[in-house]
C-alpha cells in the first residue's frame, strides 16, 4: 500500500497528532523547568493531577464516542448529535459544580498537599485552575464528538493549536508570574479550543434540526456513567496517587522529575494508544452492526500495540541518559532509574490497551472495574510498601508491580470474551524476536552506567550514547517488522 495512504488515514492521522502533541509538550515543560523552580512545577502537576479526579463525578460524557458511533451505526445522525449536544450542555453545568467542588477540596487540603511553605501560593491561583479545569473539560466532550463522527482531523487541528499556543504563552507568563503565569497560559489554551470546537462541530457537523439537548439522551449518558462511575474513580485516582507517593516518599521536586519522565514516556505510549480513539467507536459499531465476532480486529490491534510498543519504549530507554541533560538543563541522577521503572508500568499497561478498547466499545464495564481496582488499590498498597522498604525507587517499582497484576488481568478477560484464550505471556512471546530491542537497550544503559561513561568528559559520554541508542536502533532494524505495522495500522478504521 502507498505510504500516503496510511499517513492520511484515520489511524495515521492520530498518530501524527500523538507524536506532535507529545513532542510539543515535552519541550513546553522542558522550557519551564528552565524558568520556574522544581517545587512551583512539582506542584503544579501534583494539584493539576488531583483536581483532574473531579472528573470522577462525571455523568454527561463518559461513553460520549461508543454511543455517538452506534447512533451512526444505525443511520441516525440526529442522535448522535443530539448525544453531543446533550453532554456539552449538561457538562457546561455539572463541571462547573465539580470545580467548585475540586477547588474547595483543595484549598482545605492545601497545607497537605504544598506544605507550608506553597500553602498561600496554592490558595491564591485556586480562581484560575477552576476555570481552567471548567473549559478543558468541556473541550474534552468535543474531542470525543470529533472521533465519534469519524473527523479526527478536526481534533488534531484543535488540539495541535492548542499545545503551541500554551509553549508560547507559558513561556512568556511563567518567568514573571510563576505558578499562576501557568495557569494562565492553560485557560487561555483551553478557552481557544472550546471556542474552536463550538464552532466546528456546530457549524459544519452536526445536522440542521438536530435538538441540542434531550431528556432521554441524557438518560441514557447517566445510566451507563452510574455504572461506570467506578471505573471512572479508579481510573483518574492513578496519576494523582502516583504523584502523591513521588512526594511523599521524595519531596516536590521527586514530583517534578516523575512528571517529566512521565511525559516522555507519553510520547511513546500515546503515539500507539492514540489508536484507541478509533478502536473504541470500532468496537462499538461492530455491536451495532450485529458484528457479534470482533475477534480479527482485536488480533489485529494487539499484534500492532506489541510491535510498536517494543522498539519505541526500547529506542527511548537507550536514550534516556542523554536527554537528562538536555531536558533538565543540568544533571538530574534520578532521571534515568524513574523513568526505566515507570516504563515497565505504561509497558504491560500499553499490551492491555487492546483488551480495554474492546470492553470499553461493548460498554462491558464488569472487568474494566476489576482491572482498575488492580491497579489502583495495588499501586496504593505496594507503593506505600516498597516506599517504606526503599523510599522513591521501591515506591514506584510497588506501582509497575500493579499495573502488571492489572494488565495480565485485563488481558485474560477480554480473550476468553473472544473466545480466544491466552494470556499475557503468551501476548508478550508471540515473536521471540521483537524482544531484541528491550534486550539491547538494557545493556545499553547498564553499560553507560557500569562502565562510568557520565563522567565529567563530554567526549566521552557522547560517544556513549551514541553507542547505546545505535545499538538499540540496530536491533531494531533487524527485529521489527515495519510493513507489518503499517499493515495493521491501516486495517484500523472507525
Amino acid at each position: 500500500m502507498n505510504p500516503l495512504v496510511h499517513i492520511f488515514s484515520p489511524s495515521g492521522i492520530v498518530i501524527i497528532e500523538a507524536i506532535l502533541l507529545a513532542f510539543i509538550n515535552l519541550a513546553t515543560y522542558s522550557i519551564l523547568l528552565r524558568v520556574c523552580d522544581m517545587q512551583t512545577i512539582g506542584l503544579w502537576a501534583l494539584v493539576n493531577s488531583l483536581l483532574g479526579f473531579s472528573r470522577a463525578a462525571d455523568f454527561w460524557s463518559r461513553g460520549l464516542s461508543s454511543f455517538v458511533a452506534d447512533a451512526l451505526g444505525r443511520g441516525d445522525e440526529r442522535a448522535a448529535a443530539s448525544f453531543v449536544s446533550t453532554a456539552a450542555l449538561s457538562g457546561a453545568v455539572g463541571n462547573l459544580a465539580l470545580a467548585g467542588l475540586g477547588t474547595t477540596t483543595v484549598y482545605l487540603l492545601s497545607e497537605s498537599i504544598a506544605g507550608t511553605g506553597h500553602a498561600a501560593v496554592l490558595r491564591d491561583v485556586l480562581p484560575i485552575m477552576a476555570a481552567t479545569f471548567w473549559l478543558t473539560s468541556l473541550v474534552g466532550i468535543y474531542q470525543l464528538a470529533f472521533f465519534g463522527f469519524g473527523r479526527p482531523g478536526l481534533k488534531v487541528i484543535q488540539s495541535i493549536g492548542g499545545a503551541i499556543l500554551f509553549l508560547l504563552a507559558a513561556t512568556l507568563l511563567a518567568p514573571a508570574h510563576a505558578l499562576a503565569g501557568i495557569l494562565l497560559a492553560q485557560a487561555l489554551q483551553a478557552g481557544v479550543m472550546l471556542v474552536f470546537a463550538v464552532v466546528a462541530f456546530h457549524g459544519f457537523i452536526a445536522p440542521k434540526g438536530a435538538v441540542l439537548w434531550r431528556r432521554e439522551r441524557f438518560t441514557h449518558l447517566a445510566m451507563f456513567s452510574s455504572k461506570s462511575i467506578v471505573v471512572g474513580v479508579f481510573q483518574l485516582a492513578i496519576d494523582p496517587m502516583i504523584r502523591l507517593l513521588a512526594s511523599h516518599f521524595g519531596g516536590l521536586s521527586s514530583v517534578a522529575v516523575v512528571e517529566l519522565a512521565s511525559r516522555l514516556i507519553m510520547i511513546v505510549r500515546g503515539v500507539i494508544i492514540s489508536l484507541g480513539q478509533i478502536l473504541v467507536p470500532a468496537f462499538a459499531r461492530l455491536s451495532a452492526e450485529g458484528a457479534v465476532n470482533a475477534a480479527a480486529l482485536y488480533r489485529d490491534a494487539s499484534r500492532l500495540f506489541l510491535l510498536a510498543s517494543i522498539p519505541a519504549f526500547s529506542l527511548m530507554l537507550s536514550a534516556a541518559p542523554a536527554m537528562e541533560p538536555i531536558l533538565f538543563g543540568r544533571p538530574e541522577s534520578r532521571f534515568v532509574p524513574f523513568i526505566w521503572i515507570l516504563s515497565a508500568a505504561w509497558f504491560a499497561n500499553t499490551l492491555a490497551s487492546s483488551a480495554y478498547f474492546l470492553l470499553h466499545g461493548r460498554r462491558q464495564l464488569r472487568p474494566l472495574f476489576w482491572s482498575h481496582l488492580i491497579m489502583t488499590a495495588g499501586a496504593f498498597a505496594a507503593g506505600n510498601l516498597g516506599g517504606l522498604l526503599a523510599g522513591i525507587h521501591g515506591a514506584l517499582i510497588g506501582v509497575a508491580a500493579a499495573f502488571v497484576a492489572s494488565a495480565v488481568y485485563l488481558i485474560r478477560k477480554a480473550t476468553h470474551i473472544i473466545r480466544q484464550p491466552s494470556g499475557y505471556w503468551t501476548v508478550i512471546l508471540a515473536d521471540r524476536k521483537a524482544l531484541l530491542p528491550l534486550a539491547a537497550a538494557s545493556l545499553a544503559v547498564a553499560a553507560i552506567n557500569v562502565g562510568g561513561i557520565q563522567s565529567d568528559d563530554t567526549g566521552i559520554r557522547l560517544a556513549g550514547y551514541t553507542l547505546a541508542v545505535a545499538m538499540t536502533l540496530g536491533a531494531c532494524l533487524i527485529s521489527v517488522p515495519v510493513r507489518d505495522i503499517l499493515t495493521l495500522a491501516g486495517r484500523i478504521k472507525s
